[in-house]
C-alpha cells in the first residue's frame, strides 16, 4: 500500500530546492544536500517525485512563478510609462541578484534537455507578454508611438538582457549601461516622456 503524501511536504521540499539550487548551483545540489535542508529523508524525495529531474523541473516552475509574482502589480499601474519603467527595473539584476545566476544555470541546462527548454521558453514568454500588454494600452492612450506592441516587447526584452548580462559583470558600467538601455528604449516605443531622464530612478530601484 502506497505511503500518503502530503502537499505541504512537497512545496517544503520545492521551496528547500530553489534555495539551494540559488545558493549552490542547479546542478551542484545532491540529493543528501536537498533531504538536510528540508529537514526529511532521502526516502521523501522520491515519495513525491519519480527521479531527481522531475524535482528540478517543479523547483524551475516554481521559482519562474515567484519571479512573476508582481506582475499584476505592474500591471495595474494606470500610467503605463510608470509600470513599463518599473517592469524595466523588475526584470534588471540588483546588486548581488543571486536569482538571475539561477536563471543563467537554468538557461543551460536547457540546452541539454528539451522538457527544460520548453518550460524555459514558456515561463520567459511571459515577460515580453507583459511588457507586449503595456506598450499596446500606452499606445493606445498616447503615451508611446508604435505599430507593434509585441515585436517592441521582443526587442527591448533583447536589449535588457544583453545590458543585464553587461551589469552583472562590471558594478562600475551601471549608469552608463543604464542610460544606453532607456536610449534603446526610447528610439523603440517613442514615449510622451523620455525614459533616459529616468536612469537616477532606475538605478535606484535596482538598490533597493
Amino acid at each position: 500500500m502506497p505511503r500518503p503524501t502530503s502537499p505541504l511536504l512537497r512545496k517544503q521540499l520545492i521551496e528547500a530546492a530553489i534555495e539551494l539550487f540559488i545558493e549552490k548551483g542547479f546542478n551542484q545540489v545532491t540529493t543528501r544536500d536537498l533531504a538536510e535542508r528540508a529537514g526529511l529523508s532521502r526516502s521523501h524525495l522520491y515519495l513525491y517525485f519519480s527521479d531527481w529531474k522531475e524535482l528540478q523541473k517543479a523547483a524551475f516552475t516554481e521559482f519562474a512563478s515567484q519571479e512573476l509574482a508582481n506582475v499584476d502589480d505592474i500591471l495595474a499601474i494606470e500610467d503605463k510609462h510608470d509600470a513599463v519603467l518599473s517592469l524595466i527595473i523588475c526584470l534588471l539584476p540588483a546588486k548581488q541578484d543571486t536569482s538571475w545566476k539561477l536563471w543563467i544555470d537554468l538557461w543551460n541546462a536547457a540546452q541539454h534537455d528539451e522538457e527544460m527548454a520548453r518550460l524555459y521558453i514558456e515561463r520567459q514568454q511571459k515577460w515580453p507578454n507583459v511588457l507586449a500588454s503595456l506598450l499596446d494600452a500606452g499606445q493606445q492612450n498616447g503615451v508611446f508611438s508604435l505599430t507593434q506592441p509585441a515585436r517592441s516587447a521582443r526587442q527591448i526584452v533583447a536589449l535588457l538582457n544583453g545590458y543585464a548580462d553587461l551589469l552583472r559583470l562590471d558594478e562600475n558600467l551601471r549608469e552608463e549601461t543604464i542610460s544606453e538601455l532607456l536610449e534603446g528604449v526610447d528610439l523603440l516605443i517613442k514615449p510622451d516622456r523620455s525614459f533616459q531622464n529616468a536612469v537616477a530612478t532606475v538605478a535606484a530601484g535596482l538598490d533597493k
